[in-house]
């Protein structure tokens, strides 16, 4: 027979020995749960899952279908003229038909590079971008309007087409659009060209480059709108004649 103070001894270790399995058993399971949840269902399919599809209404949905279901890209705003009678200037037209050229035109994530991309900064004399990671809404919208010899800005930032082109305030489609992105009074832009406004939700729908990593329509939040600008065909430079 033990004495009280032994069997005390006894039952106090026999208690920290199961107490310490028990935690012991938690721990690992709890540690395989995380294993097997985080490893089970891969990260991108996380992220997809997490990501709403975009609604398209109005004309860029008619836009985004032919966009995906033709050979012929830029020659969108034919298409929009001749089937929904929208009209445009020959200005807007020219520079709509060469954004929509490079429909689906992506950058690459990683090391790559699109060579497409980076050409887009050299067209624009800024060959001192060497990767895709950079912001190139603008660049991509200068060398658009450069193919067509539109007025332009020579800046990678996209708030500086706001001192471009004749202000607008009722757009129509072909023209510029200026967003504020992270803060309004912030450097950070956007810029696009507009298709059509939701009447319910505001959204303004654009097709630019740069939206999601690519060319392609996007809508963006009447909140963050800067401003509206129509271009019109670069001047030619004057020429000066010697004196003799």
């Amino acid at each position: 027979m033990f004495s009280l103070n032994q069997n005390r001894t006894i039952f106090y270790s026999f208690s920290r020995i199961i107490l310490s399995m028990t935690i012991s058993f938690v721990s690992y399971s709890h540690a395989g749960f995380l294993q097997k949840n985080r490893y089970t269902q891969p990260r991108d399919t996380l992220k997809k899952d997490s990501i709403k599809p975009i609604e398209y209404v109005g004309l860029s949905k008619n836009v985004v279908e032919y966009l995906n279901n033709t050979n012929a890209p830029n020659f969108l705003a034919q298409y929009l003229a001749k089937n929904f009678n929208v009209l445009m200037d020959d200005n807007q037209a020219k520079l709509m038909n060469v954004v929509a050229s490079h429909y689906g035109l992506a950058d690459i994530l990683g090391d790559s590079n699109n060579t497409q991309v980076l050409q887009f900064f050299i067209d624009v004399d800024h060959p001192e971008i060497t990767n895709d990671d950079m912001s190139w809404c603008s660049a991509y919208m200068c060398w658009c309007a450069k193919q067509v010899d539109l007025e332009r800005t020579n800046s990678l930032m996209a708030r500086y087409w706001l001192e471009v082109g004749r202000v607008v305030e009722k757009p129509q489609t072909g023209d510029i659009v200026i967003f504020w992105r992270e803060k309004q009074r912030s450097w950070q832009g956007h810029v696009a060209i507009f298709i059509n406004e939701d009447p319910i939700t505001h959204q303004i729908f654009c097709l630019g480059g740069n939206q999601d990593d690519k060319v392609c329509v996007k809508p963006y939040p009447s909140e963050q709108l800067l401003g509206y600008r129509r271009l019109s065909i670069l001047p030619e430079p004057e020429v000066v004649e010697e004196v003799k």
